[in-house]
């Protein structure tokens, strides 16, 4: 637990928007959700992490719950197991909640990484192959003249923003040409649109008002774990508004 403090600290030192601090709080999240899932894996009890997996899937939804990747889903029952848990043993001193609320983030990255991501590279890779002047500039790394594309573990929620508006003021057309033809290819432009604009927001504001603070030092506390579940997965139900209306 040393080394996540000492990984908070030096988060907390530097600007929470740049890319330093995206990189180090993905560092952060992986390192959290391996500890929490090696807790949970040695002293769980089996039929406690079945009902906390059966409980999401009500709030979810089966058929949704189906398409998040196995390890979302894992992510997702060590967030409750590990949430019900610390509830059961708080008392008047304060615990730190901040390893289930970067669980829940971890789980939306790994599904919007998917889509938004490894998806669109696919899509880039099938129309333009190595050609990487016709790629947008936001998936290459420029360590040469000539670019090389960005590998899979460097997404971040952060990222989410620039793919989808390149820097602009607007969605990137390219962006927008892969989400008709691979995300929602049975809605229409203006809904696509809509749809993105509000994934978008809610990646935003679960990366401000949650992750972050969650990743700096200080105590993360049960109210606003609490608050993360619920804008995520029990109430605003917003992991669930992200995926129902994509083709996967």
């Amino acid at each position: 637990m040393a080394i996540l403090s000492e990984h908070k600290a030096r988060i907390s030192d530097i600007n929470p928007d740049s890319a330093e601090a995206e990189k180090l709080i993905a560092e952060l999240q992986d390192e959290q959700a391996a500890i929490l899932a090696e807790i949970r894996n040695r002293f769980a009890n089996g039929l406690a992490v079945e009902s906390c997996e059966n409980e999401l899937k009500l709030d979810i939804a089966d058929n949704l719950w189906r398409r998040l990747d196995e390890s979302t889903r894992s992510y997702l029952i060590t967030a409750r197991y590990t949430f019900e848990s610390m509830l059961k043993v708080d008392g008047d001193f304060a615990m730190d909640y901040s390893g289930v609320c970067l669980l829940i983030t971890k789980a939306v990255e790994v599904e919007a990484s998917r889509r938004f991501f490894m998806g669109y590279k696919s899509y880039l890779h099938k129309e333009f192959g190595s050609q990487y002047s016709l790629w947008p500039s936001e998936m290459l790394y420029f360590d040469n003249r000539y670019g090389k594309v960005k590998p899979n573990n460097v997404f971040t929620l952060g990222s989410v923003r620039t793919i989808f508006y390149g820097g602009g003021g607007r969605l990137s057309p390219l962006f927008m040409k892969y989400a008709s033809k691979c995300l929602f290819s049975k809605m229409n432009t203006q809904d696509i649109e809509s749809e993105l604009i509000r994934d978008c927001e809610f990646i935003e504001r679960l990366r401000c008002t949650y992750r972050n603070p969650a990743a700096h030092t200080g105590t993360f506390d049960k109210v606003s774990a609490a608050q993360c579940f619920e804008y995520v997965i029990e109430v605003q139900k917003m992991l669930q508004k992200m995926i129902h209306k994509m083709d996967y």
